[in-house]
């Protein structure tokens, strides 16, 4: 990350997607929030939005070893 001049990376993604959350814990981000109905990207058959909870991952530049091997 340093050599793109990145200080914080962030991600978001759908709770429910537990291979997403063990890639992002995989490659060092730490679980910072969870948002209840924090994104939509969708619509019901009645024009609303389908809103659903979002998890907010997180690292420092000073925190990145490169992704484990495990």
């Amino acid at each position: 990350m340093g050599d793109l001049g990145v200080r914080r990376v962030v991600a978001r993604c759908d709770p429910r997607n537990e291979a997403s959350l063990r890639l992002l814990e995989r490659l060092g981000l730490r679980c910072e929030a969870h948002h209840l109905q924090g994104a939509t990207f969708r619509t019901g058959a009645d024009g609303e939005p389908i809103w659903h909870d979002t998890s907010g991952y997180a690292l420092l530049a000073e925190e990145w070893d490169g992704p484990s091997r495990a």
